[in-house]
């Protein structure tokens, strides 16, 4: 990770809550956040919305 103590991070529970945290400390296999914000953010489009992907031919 290229972060360092004192950079902002933004983390996501899933459920529509964020938080924004600072990193306080970090080691080889762990990492230490101050939660310094949490806000319930609504995600959900407004209308319906349908989304396609266009699959690549095969090898011919």
């Amino acid at each position: 990770m290229r972060a360092r103590p004192g950079d902002r991070v933004t983390l996501f529970d899933g459920t529509g809550v964020e938080f924004a945290a600072e990193i306080a400390g970090l080691r080889r296999d762990q990492v230490e956040l101050l939660v310094l914000e949490c806000r319930h953010v609504d995600r959900e489009v407004g209308f319906p919305l349908t989304l396609a992907a266009a699959l690549p031919k095969g090898q011919r």
